[in-house]
């Protein structure tokens, strides 16, 4: 069920809130709506709701978590590019814009930033990707230009992440962060067998001989930057 109280004003632009923390979609709201030209018209909690809001509210941006209750965002952003053509999107998370930047570009959102940002950048982010523009952060906009010219190293690391799903990848990070097969199991809501495949999967695709071989990787990855720590946050 999407959670909104309907405040469109005709001169400013409208706003959706996809997040599944509470204090967070209250921080946002009172922020855009401090702006002048700024609405939020809802607001949506999973992935459910925000396709309930925008379908009721036509929103012209949508700010959205790439967490949701277990699920990821990139699906959503999928499905809200694809019904909402002219819509814009920007990604607002906690994950490692290093690593995920790019996958949310290319799921169809307009922007990627993270949550650590302060108002200011958040404000100016919005009102770029509104403008019909692409808003990355100085790194990230050197990574992609620069990804070419980048060292054998960097370059294997990143071409090997880039072969997984977005599922495969979260596990790798768990992996990294020392989870065991159960312990991933109950943080994402999924079934052991369903993880146990997964890995199974990822060691394949990275070439992997073995299981420790996954995770050594994952440390480093972790380690060097190419994946989110959350133990980190």
């Amino acid at each position: 069920m999407a959670l909104w109280k309907d405040c469109r004003v005709t001169s400013k632009a409208t706003v959706l809130i996809v997040d599944d923390h509470p204090v967070v979609r209250e921080g946002l709201r009172e922020m855009f709506n401090r702006e002048s030209d700024l609405s939020v018209v809802g607001e949506a909690r999973d992935r459910d709701s925000a396709i309930a809001a925008c379908e009721a509210h036509t929103p012209d941006v949508a700010v959205v978590d790439l967490s949701l209750g277990g699920e990821t965002g990139f699906g959503l952003v999928r499905t809200l590019r694809q019904a909402h053509p002219k819509m814009a999107i920007l990604v607002l998370s906690m994950h490692d814009e290093r690593v995920f930047a790019q996958r949310a570009l290319q799921s169809g959102a307009n922007g990627y930033l993270g949550k650590h940002e302060d108002a200011s950048v958040i404000l100016r982010a919005v009102r770029r990707v509104l403008s019909g523009r692409t808003f990355v952060s100085e790194e990230v906009s050197e990574m992609l230009l620069t990804a070419a010219s980048a060292p054998a190293g960097a370059a294997r690391a990143r071409s090997g992440l880039a072969r997984l799903t977005n599922r495969e990848l979260e596990i790798l990070r768990l992996i990294g962060n020392g989870l065991k097969t159960a312990e991933i199991s109950a943080r994402l809501g999924i079934g052991s067998k369903t993880v146990e495949t997964h890995r199974t999967r990822i060691k394949e695709k990275l070439g992997a001989n073995s299981a420790n071989e996954v995770m050594v990787l994952a440390v480093n990855w972790l380690r060097d930057g190419f994946l989110d720590d959350d133990s980190q946050r």
